[in-house]
């Protein structure tokens, strides 16, 4: 359960840095801190972190090679498809 709510803050640090709502400095050190946490769980959850981190990636990234890559890591998923962007 205590990954579930590092996964949904994890985002959220993401979101408030993309968005500049704070430093990059700052989220680094709060996503370090998440991941420290993350470790200590042990939880079968873990994977979410994961695909929150590949999904990212793929939003965030305007590297072509990670365009090219990360949809399939989406496919076994059910209801995502890949973008149409390739």
């Amino acid at each position: 359960m205590f990954c579930n709510y590092l996964t949904v803050i994890l985002v959220f640090v993401l979101l408030a840095a993309k968005m500049t709502w704070i430093e990059n400095g700052l989220a680094a050190a709060i996503t370090l801190a998440i991941a420290v946490a993350a470790i200590f769980t042990v939880s079968i959850a873990l994977g979410r972190f994961a695909l929150v981190a590949g999904i990212w990636l793929r939003i965030a990234s305007s590297n072509k090679t990670i365009d090219r890559i990360a949809p399939f890591a989406l496919l076994g998923l059910p209801d995502i498809t890949p973008s149409s962007r390739l």
